[in-house]
């Protein structure tokens, strides 16, 4: 590889893209304008906001005896910032006040009704209700879906309570008692968090979502039209009759796209500083006084680059598919979303960074910058977060450049899919040796993921059992095998329907009796740092047991063993495994691991799950047998809920809390020895 020309292609690149209109506008021009269109449109949202609150007038109707409502319409003084008004109501009679209160109430001809002791119009009668004082009772009646019914009821109630400390004190007084009797301790709420912390804490609601956008946008529209652009306009075989080699013109190119990201977000950065320091006042006015330094502002840029490195190489390698330029919208508008979703979760209260969630992307860069922005930021955190993002950058650029090796890729015209085509494809043979393309793969594995969480949630919560078979058997295997065939493709090809040789046939059955060790690992490692791990799983403990309570052993094996042995093996070491051989071995079982990990819908099961599909994925990679996955995983299950039905087995086994753990070693011991033996098969193929 020549870094020269590596060169060429990055400065030609990024020449071309800053000529277009709509980069330098996302890049430079929207930066500028946002943050001052933001901060100026939420200053006036709030002072119109304020000056309406102050102009609004809470109409109050006081129900109560004659002899009583002097006292109360003096304790109800109009505080400027309630702007409580009277409303001259008539008492309705008891039988009728509950019903007219809600009337008026819903009418908005008052927003607040004060009853001295009237009936009880609670919705909720199961609860106990509160005997009177000595005095009586107040009840407050408001609508909850009122803006000016909740703070008038909040205002009123606030007064209330002054009224009833100086009726307590008149009545003590009145007694010869010292009235601090009444109050033995005060209660003073204190914010000790400086201005500082609570500017930056503001501004971390918002602010780290933004650059995160800004980042991945930055890189959006360039690696569309570094890839599909090229291919629409017909210059990318031209560049490639040059002696450049396709992983020289993909660096170039990948460098044009993260330097143009960079960009973007140091703009933002920028632009976001001189606009909060404009707007001063308006962050005071929040209680705080946001201010970022150098030191923030470049570490915050620090971490943004791994982060621009990652998403560039992910688009890159996305937009590598595409066609044209509307193919490549398409492409990557759905993963555009997607890494936006982990970022905007960092807004969720009491979401703080932990290891576990500092290897989500997106996610653990928006915590980072929260932490930054308040304060809170430590050196181990930074370093996990850009560790992390490079490892993921990494992975992906490595697959990015094997898509750009591939002419297939690169300018391979498939034929649009069509339903009558796809129809008359089951009169026809398959084409031998056939086999789908990893993006057909990946929109089979979405559409299954939206229909097992639709239809197979609705199944299984009619009936676990059955509701489970239908899940793994109509909903899973069926459309797999619909999948190969209105595809064209060849069903032992793509399904790997080998018989495996004698030696790793041995190998795998080592690795299905020890793997579920490796995962079970895993699983205690992360209920041992996240406690509420270990809450999920004693309850999906418990809805197993409650919905198979009345099935028999064998039938639980059935429906936990090999039903998932043949139904899963099939999509994910099948299909899925196939299509995506033109990323290379490691490439391959590194994305087959993510998939079955995210195929179980929960953070907790990620690690665990992923483990045991890598080690599977292995296995059938290398001896091209699904037979042996399925062994595999069928082994893996019916141990684990074999265990599960055996606790005397599980505790000789080192898993309850008196049992000695060396057998867990020993049984750990065998998964390398059954991946050498596996190994060792295809090295006598050969």
């Amino acid at each position: 590889m020549s870094a020269r020309r590596v060169w060429v292609i990055f400065g030609k690149e990024l020449v071309e893209t800053l000529r277009d209109r709509r980069t330098l506008f996302v890049m430079i021009l929207l930066p500028i304008l946002l943050y001052p269109l933001i901060f100026m449109g939420l200053s006036f949202v709030m002072q119109a906001h304020i000056s309406r609150l102050s102009q609004d007038e809470v109409r109050l109707a006081l129900w109560a005896p004659p002899a009583e409502a002097p006292a109360l319409n003096a304790a109800l003084g109009a505080p400027s910032d309630a702007q409580l008004k009277r409303y001259l109501l008539p008492r309705p009679s008891d039988q009728a006040l509950c019903s007219t209160a809600r009337d008026l109430l819903a009418r908005r001809e008052a927003h607040v009704i004060l009853v001295k002791d009237g009936p009880d119009c609670r919705r909720e009668t199961s609860t106990p209700r509160l005997a009177p004082g000595p005095l009586g009772r107040l009840e407050l009646l408001y609508d909850g879906t009122d803006d000016l019914s909740q703070r008038g009821a909040r205002a009123a109630l606030e007064l209330l309570k002054d009224h009833r400390r100086a009726r307590l004190e008149a009545h003590l007084v009145a007694h010869g008692l010292d009235p601090r009797q009444a109050e033995p301790f005060s209660v003073e709420r204190f914010n000790v968090a400086s201005e500082a912390r609570m500017g930056g804490y503001f501004a971390g609601q918002v602010i780290p979502l933004i650059l995160v956008l800004m980042v991945i946008l930055g890189a959006f529209y360039p690696a569309i039209d570094l890839t599909a652009g090229e291919k629409e306009r017909g210059t990318l075989e031209s560049l490639l009759c040059t002696p450049t080699t396709p992983l020289e013109m993909m660096l170039g190119k990948y460098l044009a796209v993260i330097v143009i990201s960079m960009i973007a977000a140091t703009m933002n950065l920028v632009s976001m500083s001189l606009t909060v320091r404009q707007m001063t006042a308006s962050v005071e006015a929040l209680g705080g006084a946001f201010t970022l330094g150098w030191a923030g502002a470049l570490t915050i840029l620090l971490l943004l680059l791994p982060t621009a490195l990652l998403f560039s190489a992910l688009m890159l390698a996305l937009a590598a598919f595409a066609r044209d330029f509307k193919e490549a919208q398409n492409y990557l508008t759905p993963a555009f979303m997607l890494a936006i979703v982990p970022a905007a979760l960092s807004g969720l209260p009491g979401i703080k960074l932990n290891f576990f969630l500092g290897l989500v992307p997106g996610l653990n860069i928006t915590l980072v910058i929260k932490e930054i922005l308040v304060g809170e930021a430590t050196a181990g955190g930074v370093a996990l977060v850009i560790a992390v993002n490079l490892v993921y950058a990494a992975l992906i650029l490595r697959l990015a450049a094997r898509l750009f090796a591939s002419e297939r890729v690169l300018f391979g015209a498939a034929k649009p899919w069509d339903l009558f085509s796809a129809l008359g494809a089951l009169r026809t043979p398959p084409l031998p040796g056939a086999m789908p393309s990893l993006g057909g793969a990946m929109l089979l594995y979405l559409a299954l993921l939206a229909l097992l969480f639709h239809a197979g949630a609705a199944a299984q919560a009619h009936d676990l059992f059955w509701g489970m078979l239908i899940t793994q058997w109509g909903l899973l295997l069926l459309p797999v095998v619909l999948f190969v065939i209105l595809g064209r493709f060849d069903l032992r090809a793509t399904l790997s329907l080998r018989w495996p040789r004698p030696r790793a046939a041995l190998g795998a059955t080592l690795v299905g009796l020890s793997a579920w060790t490796l995962a079970l690992g895993a699983s205690a490692l992360i209920e041992r740092a996240v406690p509420d791990a270990r809450d999920f799983a004693s309850q999906m403990s418990e809805v197993i047991n409650a919905g198979l309570a009345d099935r028999s052993f064998i039938g639980v094996l059935f429906l936990f063993a090999l039903s998932p042995a043949i139904c899963e093996e099939a999509l994910f070491r099948g299909a899925l495994l196939s299509a995506s051989r033109g990323l290379g071995r490691w490439g391959a079982i590194a994305l087959n691991a993510a998939l079955f990990g995210a195929f179980h819908m929960h953070l907790y099961r990620f690690a665990p799950t992923a483990l045991l599909g890598a080690l599977i994925a292995y296995v059938v990679w290398t001896s091209r047998s699904l037979l042996l996955g399925m062994l595999i995983h069928a082994l893996s299950n019916g141990l684990v809920f074999t265990l599960h039905a055996r606790p005397a087995w599980a505790t000789w086994l080192g898993l309850g809390e008196v049992g000695s753990p060396w057998p867990l070693w020993v049984l750990a011991m065998l998964t390398p020895l059954g991946l050498w033996l596996v190994r060792g098969a295809k090295d006598q193929a050969k």
